[in-house]
């Protein structure tokens, strides 16, 4: 890092930083988010389109645990990065950038020979072996998954590691073009090949993305990747595993979730789970911009911590804080009283679904309940966020966990117990209120530990 970027972070007003590094992972996050719904939006008007939006919903799941890995690796590496930076530390930080690359690039090829070897298995799993178009549909879109996840997964890592080093354009430009990349070609892929096209398309996108972001490491301002800089020492991915778990936990857990609820809903009917899938990649959006939001903050935060100018750090979660809950309260006011529209939006109009009007009827009531508590997403989030970039490790996790495991999977199976369908539907927001309560807890104990340390330093 330059000095005069180094001076920017640790002297620079917060609200206009945070702002400028924001603006780019918004971007490329809300990019993603257009990317993944792309899929979904143009494989529904393939044959038994109902059944392909939900084998493409399904494995999605799966390309979020591929994606959990990358962001493992990313966070995990890119905190400590950022902390070093903010120490001065340049060679400790070339390591780090080296460890969680390869090791990154390495458990995506790991993931590549076993989905492959174990294909059929995994898709009977992941489908519940209820339908016959559903389980082609998504073998063959996984197949295609599969073969890109060393590139998946470490085009996350580096995204990560050029955020935290304040480089968030880049970051921007590298996974923004994989994922426009793909929406150009889905039309072109899928018309002749179906959801297999859609397979391709991704697994193209993704090989590009990973080349520019590679290729974003080696500008003179950035730490360049390379081998001789790996030391696969315990202490270094000790500490890259306390500072990913949360990122793993968070990522991995809603992978899982969204998983257990798409074996819950295929029961119900095919049209539930094709709502779902839909409901899900609305929803995406705002996760994503909440996400890109606190990522912007991420580094601010790291780098000030490293330096210790706490009164810095929180100044800028305040305000990030607000940031991210106005832009959420718009949010879930368009989704309430545009729900339908939306949901019709997000599905090709030559689409043949078999019960159209129990598919819009499910997606509005799932869109509704989920909206109404969104709005608290972005304190749970960015709170999340501040505590694993500054180490606090295991009250991160706990948070991180809450949201998609600790409180949506069991209130899932309690709630449907108690009132069927309509509790699982209500799920989702019961647990985003759980979560916003433990955030509320958690951060009093870390600002007071901020307190004792500003009178250490005093």
């Amino acid at each position: 890092m330059t000095k005069d970027r180094y001076e920017i972070m640790i002297n620079g007003a917060i609200k206009p930083l945070i702002i400028k590094l924001a603006i780019p992972t918004i971007i490329s996050m809300m990019v993603t988010a257009i990317y993944n719904f792309a899929d979904t939006y143009f494989v529904s008007n393939v044959e038994h389109s109902t059944e392909a939006i939900s084998a493409v919903g399904v494995i999605f799941s799966f390309m979020a645990i591929i994606q959990a890995i990358g962001f493992f690796f990313g966070h995990g590496s890119g905190n400590y990065i950022s902390r070093l930076i903010g120490e001065k530390n340049v060679t400790d930080a070339k390591t780090y950038a080296a460890v969680g690359f390869f090791l990154s690039f390495s458990c995506g090829l790991l993931i590549t020979i076993l989905g492959l070897i174990f294909l059929n298995p995994i898709t009977k799993f992941l489908t519940a072996n209820k339908d016959e178009f559903v389980f082609k549909y998504a073998k063959d879109y996984l197949f295609w998954i599969l073969l890109g996840a060393p590139f998946m997964c470490s085009s996350n890592t580096l995204n990560n590691q050029l955020r935290y080093q304040g480089n968030a354009t880049l970051a921007m430009i590298g996974i923004t073009s994989g994922a426009v990349l793909n929406i150009f070609l889905d039309p072109i892929f899928i018309k002749d090949y179906g959801v297999y096209g859609a397979g391709i398309s991704t697994f193209v996108s993704q090989i590009l993305g990973f080349s520019l972001l590679f290729l974003s490491t080696e500008f003179k301002n950035n730490i360049h990747i390379k081998f001789k800089n790996f030391h696969f020492d315990r202490k270094v991915f000790k500490n890259i595993s306390n500072g990913g778990f949360p990122s793993l936990a968070r990522q991995g857990l809603n992978a899982v979730s969204v998983l257990v609820l798409n074996l819950v809903a295929i029961n119900y009917s095919i049209d539930a789970l094709a709502a779902m899938t839909v409901v899900n990649r609305i929803m995406s959006f705002a996760i994503s911009m909440t996400m890109g939001i606190g990522q912007g903050f991420q580094p601010v935060c790291g780098i000030n911590y490293g330096a210790k100018k706490y009164k810095r750090v929180k100044e800028g979660f305040f305000f990030t804080v607000a940031f991210a809950t106005v832009a959420l309260i718009i949010f879930s006011l368009i989704c309430i009283f545009m729900g339908e529209t939306l949901i019709t939006l997000f599905v090709n109009k030559n689409t043949k679904l078999e019960n159209f009007e129990n598919f819009i009827k499910i997606g509005k009531e799932l869109l509704l309940y989920q909206s109404l508590a969104i709005v608290l997403f972005g304190f749970s989030n960015v709170t999340n966020m501040m505590m694993q970039t500054m180490g606090k490790s295991v009250r991160a996790t706990i948070l991180a966990i809450g949201r998609q495991a600790l409180f949506f999977i069991p209130t899932l199976f309690i709630m449907q117990a108690i009132l069927g369908f309509k509790g699982i539907e209500l799920t989702q927001m019961i647990a985003d209120i759980l979560c916003f309560i433990v955030a509320i807890i958690l951060l009093i104990t870390v600002f007071k530990e901020l307190k004792k340390e500003e009178l250490i330093e005093s």
